[in-house]
């Protein structure tokens, strides 16, 4: 699946942020188990956060009229988002904590090519899986 949004998106896109926030969440995905931590509840909110965050112009590149000014928009935001969820994830259960790190990790990652204008299409997907496997973990859809 992230490969197919990867495709449809065309070359030096974002990443999606994820699908937009409904105002009330499901049940994990049959097979899962929701955990419940501060790391999920935060996450909760933080993947709202991040979601209201305006994504790049479709089909931007590096030429696109202030893209500079839209990559500092964006990078600012979602670098605030992460600030607040950082603190707020729990050494158990581990995996959950081990995935939101990673998730933390890769993202501020992507952040840093975003302001570097080194950033291509590849380096949002680790950020795009630990964030679906951070849902999954945590029930939100």
């Amino acid at each position: 699946m992230i490969a197919a949004v990867l495709l449809s998106r065309g070359p030096d896109t974002a990443a999606p942020a994820g699908p937009a926030p409904t105002t009330a969440q499901t049940a994990p995905v049959e097979g899962t188990i929701a955990e419940s931590s501060s790391t999920c509840e935060a996450w909760h909110s933080t993947k709202a956060a991040l979601t209201a965050i305006p994504q790049l112009p479709p089909g931007w590149d590096w030429s696109t009229p202030n893209i500079d000014t839209y990559i500092g928009n964006r990078t600012a935001a979602i670098a605030k988002a992460l600030d607040l969820f950082e603190p707020q994830i729990s050494a158990e259960p581990a995996t959950t904590a081990s995935v939101a790190r990673q998730y933390v990790a890769e993202r501020r990652s992507e952040l840093d090519l975003l302001r570097n204008r080194t950033y291509t299409q590849a380096d949002g997907v680790a950020a795009t899986a630990a964030s679906a496997r951070l849902d999954q973990l945590c029930g939100v859809s």
